[in-house]
């Protein structure tokens, strides 16, 4: 995908030139990007019709000697010569099958990212015309290089990402810090409210400040009185 953003990125930097120029410009970024897929598409495409050819020459090279073997009557060669032979047959079709399989993957990939270019090409090219027709003036020149532009944007890209993990990480662990504060804070708040448990009937009733009476009878004012009137009674009699 980098070529490919490389593409857009020029055509991006010249949407201020004519519709035609502009045109022929994303056509050559499209087939530059095409190229450069084909390219990468030829080495597996090299192995996958090389491999059965240089099987067949590992086939037919050793089976020299084992014809000549076989006239001798030495069959021990003859046997490690077909081994050889068939040993060399089945590696040049494996190495072919790899080869065609990664082929036709990266081909199905990159048709993909092509049919992706042109789509984007064309919204570009849409998106300048309707610039032109409201009179926005629009980047020409572009003398840079796209790929270098484009590794400075994903670098910066990549810094950004870093950097908001890092706060979120920070801000993370500095929750983290308070609540085991807040925790601690109000464990001592706690421990603090506690009130060992008293015998003292006043603090258990709720009267803090009143003064505690002994546990006394009262007088028997009843008995006192009978002795009064009796006593009164005996004077009168003696009277």
């Amino acid at each position: 995908l980098r070529y490919q953003k490389a593409g857009l990125i020029t055509v991006a930097r010249n949407l201020g030139l004519p519709e035609e120029p502009l045109f022929a410009l994303a056509q050559v970024e499209i087939n530059a990007t095409e190229k450069h897929y084909k390219r990468r598409l030829a080495w597996t495409d090299t192995f996958a019709k090389i491999g059965p050819m240089l099987g067949l020459m590992g086939t037919l090279i050793p089976l020299g000697p084992g014809i000549v073997a076989l006239g001798q009557g030495n069959t021990q060669q003859l046997s490690s010569s077909l081994l050889v032979a068939f040993d060399a047959t089945v590696c040049g079709l494996v190495v072919a099958c790899v080869a065609l399989i990664i082929s036709k993957i990266r081909s199905g990939w990159y048709e993909e990212y092509i049919e992706t270019l042109e789509s984007a090409m064309s919204c570009l090219l849409e998106k300048a015309a309707a610039a032109r027709k409201e009179g926005i003036t629009l980047p020409t020149n572009y003398a840079g290089d796209p790929l270098k532009e484009y590794e400075a944007l994903k670098r910066n890209r990549t810094q950004k990402s870093l950097s908001k993990a890092a706060s979120r990480d920070a801000s993370k662990g500095a929750d983290k810090d308070l609540d085991k504060d807040t925790d601690k804070d109000t464990d001592k708040c706690a421990d603090k409210k506690e009130v060992p448990a008293s015998d003292d009937r006043g603090v258990s009733e709720g009267r803090v400040g009143e003064p505690v009476l002994p546990d006394t009878a009262p007088p028997d004012t009843g008995s006192g009185n009978t002795k009064n009137a009796s006593t009164g009674t005996a004077k009168k009699k003696g009277a």
